[in-house]
């Protein structure tokens, strides 16, 4: 199992596919912030997960698994945010004008995730998403849940979404 070298840190993350759930730890270069990692030029195309525990969503009951260590395609990843207690600058300017924080439901997989998106006062998401062609879309003070786990309680103050294998879902 990969431990941390001098110069790198392990940073508690959940990553969510289609069918599936992983609780683990990421190991980086002490620079990387870990919240835009996946947008970033050093993005990996397999991303390595230490200390994995996951849950199969494909059943009518999760099950359960853990592994030492885990490599999961990136580009299988629907959505992925680090766990408390990390916390790291946000990749915008809260005063920034013209822009605005907007409320917003995702689904991703069989998960919901209640968050906001950040947007131009002068356009609508749509627009947004269409203009950027980015593979990864970034969402602020998410909470994630499941119809099978009740009990599921999981936030972050930022996280990344693969905008084309999600569903925008507006709220009223």
């Amino acid at each position: 199992m990969q431990t941390p070298n001098p110069g790198e840190k392990a940073t508690p993350v959940m990553a969510y596919t289609s069918n599936m759930l992983v609780r683990g730890e990421v190991i980086t270069r002490e620079s990387v912030r870990v919240s835009i990692w996946l947008r970033t030029e050093g993005a990996p195309r397999y991303i390595r997960i230490t200390k994995a525990q996951i849950l199969m969503m494909n059943g009518a009951v999760p099950r359960p698994m853990t592994y030492p260590e885990i490599i999961i395609p990136a580009d299988q990843v629907v959505a992925f945010h680090p766990l408390p207690p990390t916390v790291e600058q946000l990749d915008y300017e809260e005063n920034e004008k013209n822009r605005v924080n907007s409320p917003i439901e995702l689904l991703a997989g069989s998960f919901l995730i209640k968050c906001k998106v950040r947007l131009s006062t002068q356009t609508d998401l749509l627009n947004t998403l269409d203009v950027s062609h980015a593979p990864w879309y970034s969402i602020y003070d998410l909470s994630v849940s499941h119809p099978a786990l009740p009990q599921m309680a999981v936030s972050s103050f930022m996280g990344l979404v693969r905008p084309n294998a999600v569903t925008f879902c507006f709220l009223p």
